[in-house]
């Protein structure tokens, strides 16, 4: 038997941790075999957008997370994340006025690690120790490939 480890707590990139670097822009970045998550975008009001995750094939694909928003008013504007393992874009606790637009997420929790499908956006529920609720603005987001039931392959 071959079992896979959990997943690492790295990532290919990561900005402004706890809202301390001020506002930054990540555009037009193609991030590929990440053994972690690809992009941590902790703001505040930090944007991502124009950048491919896995541009190609599975095996380029994130481990974990494609894309995770963790700081308040961050974006996740016109990206394209595919086959990440775990979650295509997640977005963190006491995280309010996010904005994800226009992204198009394909086939992510490919890993299936606890036999459920789907992933294709995750948004964690609100610390109840946070400054406030929190607040997701879901506009618009494409997804396409197959659609899987609990225990397919």
């Amino acid at each position: 038997m071959n079992c896979l480890g959990p997943n690492a707590s790295y990532w290919d990139l990561l900005v402004g941790v706890g809202g301390g670097a001020g506002t930054v822009t990540v555009q037009n970045v193609n991030f590929m075999n990440a053994p972690g998550t690809a992009a941590v975008i902790d703001g505040p009001n930090s944007v991502i957008k124009y950048s491919t995750f896995a541009y190609g094939s599975s095996s380029q694909a994130a481990r974990s997370t494609g894309l995770a928003l963790q700081g308040s008013g961050d974006q996740a504007l016109y990206n394209s994340v595919n086959w990440s393992g775990t979650a295509g874009i997640g977005s963190g606790p006491n995280a309010y006025g996010q904005w994800i637009y226009g992204n198009f997420v394909y086939w992510n929790r490919c890993e299936e690690p606890d036999n459920v499908p789907g992933g294709q956006l995750y948004t964690s529920p609100p610390d109840q120790t946070g400054p406030g609720s929190q607040h997701v603005y879901l506009v618009q987001i494409w997804s396409m490939g197959p659609r899987r039931t609990m225990g397919s392959t």
